[in-house]
């Protein structure tokens, strides 16, 4: 599967031209996760693989930063997977630094190989690039008014 944009740097990249340029976006607290391209599979099939990987990853999002481990950074994921239905092969790019790749192989590359892509077809190879952006969630202001 060709790559065809560079992950975005910010969140609000992805939330700015999801109408435009995006198949699905899912968004939770911690990120925003967006099929940039589905081959091979149906749309459905696609938006359920997006849905399942974003309830997935605000879960391991949300017990990094109860560790004080959640960075900010992006990335974008390959995935196809062939007929065998061995784990899907993947082809990353990150935002720089390790504690994003850390967050990005933890949260988003082990559960996406854990899934499996459907084909619409048999002998036809499923295949989805997503693209991800994340942060640490902001805590609500609960400063007492003064007297």
């Amino acid at each position: 599967m060709p790559v065809t944009r560079d992950v975005r740097g910010e969140a609000e990249a992805i939330d700015a031209g999801a109408g435009d340029v995006y198949e699905h976006v899912v968004k939770r607290p911690h990120g925003t996760i967006a099929i940039a391209e589905s081959r091979g599979m149906a749309r459905a099939d696609a938006i359920a693989i997006a849905d399942e990987l974003a309830d997935r990853f605000e879960r391991c999002a949300a017990a990094l930063q109860e560790q004080g481990l959640l960075v900010e950074g992006a990335a974008r994921i390959v995935a196809e997977q062939d007929a065998s239905w061995s784990a899907p092969a993947t082809s990353v790019r990150l935002a720089p630094g390790g504690a994003v790749a850390q967050n990005a192989l933890l949260c988003l590359v082990a559960p996406l190989r854990s899934m499996q892509l459907k084909p619409s077809k048999p002998n036809v190879r499923a295949g989805v690039a997503i693209e991800s952006t994340w942060q640490p969630a902001r805590l609500p202001d609960v400063s007492i008014p003064p007297n």
